[in-house]
């Protein structure tokens, strides 16, 4: 039996999600050549609702806050989506929208290029995690 990359990296994420307690764990990939990401690969916890139906194409503007982080190749971590800066009022509505209480989001980072992001869902409770939490996470990106 031959395992693809698809095979791979769902076993990944469910690996990672169950090891960092995350309720899911989302791949986020810039298309080329245009400003917006889509959702390719996806790992939920039994019980928490899927993300992958989502509409695909979502315009990188509309996660200014986010983005802004993201691309200098940072990590956003979210403890408290209710405690979000003011500047952040986009993401708050739509992490709220889908009933993220907490997160982790990590670049992903292909030869140098920024290419799209990790993103770690919590949907039952809020997280706590530590600067080894995300040592170990900005690893598995790159």
């Amino acid at each position: 039996m031959t395992c693809n990359f698809d095979d791979v990296t769902d076993f990944a994420l469910r690996e990672i999600g169950e090891f960092t307690e995350a309720d899911r764990v989302v791949i986020f990939l810039l298309k080329e050549n245009a400003p917006v990401y889509d959702i390719t690969h996806e790992w939920c916890k039994k019980g928490v609702p899927s993300r992958k139906s989502d509409p695909q194409g979502t315009p990188v503007d509309k996660l200014p806050w986010w983005m802004k982080q993201i691309q200098k190749k940072k990590y956003v971590l979210i403890r408290d989506v209710g405690k979000l800066p003011k500047e952040a009022v986009t993401e708050k509505e739509i992490l709220d929208r889908h009933k993220i209480k907490s997160l982790r989001a990590i670049p992903l980072v292909i030869m140098g290029d920024f290419t799209g992001f990790i993103a770690f869902h919590n949907v039952m409770k809020t997280g706590v995690w530590d600067n080894g939490d995300m040592a170990l996470l900005k690893v598995f990106a790159e």
